[in-house]
This record gives C-alpha cells, sequence and structure tokens, in this order.
C-alpha cells in the first residue's frame, strides 16, 4: 500500500501572504492536497501538525485524513516532522508520498505517474521540471531507516546523496512540483498561475449511516473507533482524527443507545498516560460490517458516478 505524508506543522513566517488554511483557487491549501492524493487512489493521508494545529485538525476532520502532532515544531525542522510520520507508519505501507503545505499545486496525473514508475528496485522517485526537482517524494518502505537514522541540516536532500540509494527522476510537465505560493517568484504570477490550474473537478460524496427512527451509526462513529482502537486512547484518538473527545462520546453514547450494547471499554489516556481504552467485541464486530458494507456502497458509487457524471464539466 502507499500513503501519502503531508507536512503542515511549521510557524508561518510573518511576510507570508498564505497559511494551510487560505484559499487559492477555489480550495484551501490543505483541501487542495488532499484532493489531489485522493483523486490519485491515495487513502491513507497522514497530516503532521503543529503551529495552529487545532484548526487545521477540526476544520478538515471530515475528509479521511489522520492527524499526527509534532510538539517541538517550534525547535524542530521539517525532517523531525517527516521522522514522526515514518516511525507511525512503518508497519502499513511500502511507499510513503513526501510532500508539504508549502507545494500545494502538483497534479493528481503527477502523483499517478511517480507510482506507475516506483519500480520495486526504486528507492525514491521524484518529480521534475525544465531541470528542478520538486514534490512530492515517493520513498520505500526502505529508505525509512536511513531516514531515521538522518541527524544532519539537510532535511531530505541528504536521500539524493547517498549511492547506496536508486533514485529516479521523472519529468512532468507540471510547475506545481515546485511552486511555492510564498516564494518571493511566485508574487509576480500567482494569478496567473492559479488560473491555469484545472478546472474544478465534480465529486460524489455518499455518506453510509445505519438508522432506527434517526440515524445512529455512521463514518463519524465508525472512524472514531477505528482512532480509538488503533491508539489505545480516547483522548488521542480523537485528536489525530480531528474531533473533540467530547463529541466522540456523546455520538458513542447515542449509538449504544440504539444497539444496546458498549462499543468501548476502559479509561481515557492509553499507553503511558495512566489507562487504556478500547473496543469491544461487539464494537469489532458492527466496525467489521460496517466497513464491509460502506466498501461495496462506495465501489457502486464509483461506477454509477462515472457512467453519469464521467463527462460532466464544471464551469
Amino acid at each position: 500500500m502507499t500513503a501519502a505524508l503531508v507536512l503542515a506543522a511549521g510557524i508561518t513566517k510573518s511576510n507570508s501572504k498564505f497559511s494551510p488554511m487560505s484559499e487559492l483557487g477555489g480550495k484551501t491549501l490543505v483541501r487542495r492536497i488532499i484532493y489531489t492524493y485522493q483523486d490519485a487512489g491515495i487513502d491513507k493521508i497522514v497530516f503532521i501538525t503543529g503551529h495552529k494545529a487545532k484548526s487545521v485538525e477540526q476544520k478538515n476532520s471530515k475528509h479521511g485524513v489522520l492527524f499526527l502532532r509534532n510538539e517541538n515544531y517550534a525547535k524542530s525542522d521539517m525532517l523531525g516532522s517527516v521522522k514522526i510520520g515514518l516511525d507511525y507508519l512503518q508497519d502499513k505501507c511500502d511507499r510513503v508520498f513526501i510532500s508539504s503545505v508549502d507545494t500545494p499545486f502538483f497534479l493528481t496525473e503527477t502523483v499517478k505517474t511517480l507510482l506507475s514508475s516506483a519500480m520495486p528496485d526504486i528507492d525514491m522517485v521524484a518529480p521534475v521540471y525544465e531541470g528542478k526537482t520538486g514534490h512530492p517524494l515517493l520513498v520505500s518502505k526502505s529508505t525509512f531507516d536511513e531516514i531515521q537514522r538522518y541527524t544532519g541540516d539537510s532535511g531530505l536532500r541528504f536521500l539524493m546523496t547517498l549511492p547506496a540509494l536508486k533514485k529516479s527522476f521523472i519529468d512532468v510537465p507540471d510547475r506545481g512540483v515546485f511552486f511555492n505560493p510564498n516564494s518571493d517568484y511566485a508574487e509576480n504570477d500567482l494569478n496567473e498561475f492559479v488560473a491555469a490550474l484545472p478546472p474544478k473537478k465534480l465529486r460524489s460524496q455518499v455518506r453510509v449511516r445505519l438508522s432506527d427512527n434517526e440515524s445512529f451509526f455512521g463514518i463519524g462513529v465508525f472512524e472514531v473507533l477505528k482512532s480509538i482502537d488503533e491508539f489505545e486512547s480516547l483522548n488521542i484518538g480523537c485528536q489525530n482524527i480531528g474531533i473533540s473527545a467530547t463529541k466522540a462520546r456523546n455520538i458513542i453514547s447515542s449509538a449504544v443507545k440504539v444497539l444496546g450494547f458498549p462499543l468501548i471499554k476502559g479509561q481515557s489516556g492509553g499507553k503511558g498516560v495512566g489507562g487504556r481504552t478500547y473496543v469491544t467485541k461487539q464494537g469489532y464486530e458492527l466496525m467489521g460490517l460496517f466497513e464491509a458494507y460502506q466498501n461495496e456502497v462506495t465501489e457502486f458509487n464509483k461506477t454509477a458516478f462515472e457512467k453519469y457524471f464521467g463527462d460532466y464539466k464544471l464551469d
């Protein structure tokens, strides 16, 4: 499986015109990156947050992404955030796209091109536009330990200098791989660049819910339970999907009233924090049924959407 790691922890400079939640071309920088990866078929997307973390997390909590915090963001560089993400993804994927909210304009076609160029014996794939290497980088699991061990100050650029790593540089017709809207060079042609971006894309959103007289179990409850199970903590699990623990308790409680059995047990806190919260056996069974049902509905929806709206254009 291929995942995506997006760095969004740094402090926005005082002279920067755009923050991660600024809107350009009809989307925030964060939302643009999420859609780009999702349209390329990347479902596991992890954001590393830090400065103004709650704003980024809460405003994007409904888009199926995970948030991990770099609590030391003020003193660490981007590589510190990369290490946090790779530590989490170590046993969850074979390859990872690494990008930053500073370069949000690379295209879905570029992501697909890099994916198709990722041969089993290649450790890193990078896009190149007019001789300049950009983002996202696609790194193989074989590089994870090397990145974790590195303590220098060259950031991910050090990967370019390692002769043992097999690298592939792919030319792409995509200036977005290095276009930073806060850079000096962007100031004069930002409007022209944004105007030339691909047109708006129509998307389908189908949300599966179980209901009695009213809906009581949907993707929201499912994602909360999934995150609690993964992090063995109500508080940490909720933080990592961008919702409050209070809201999570409320939606779980509403579901339990209808179901008649508990979905979680234990105490908030988790590993090393004085307690453990976990999903009950009946909760697991319900999650399994719901996930299978949702996946089947999603696949049907993709086919139907393409049939009826595949050629539909937005103005």
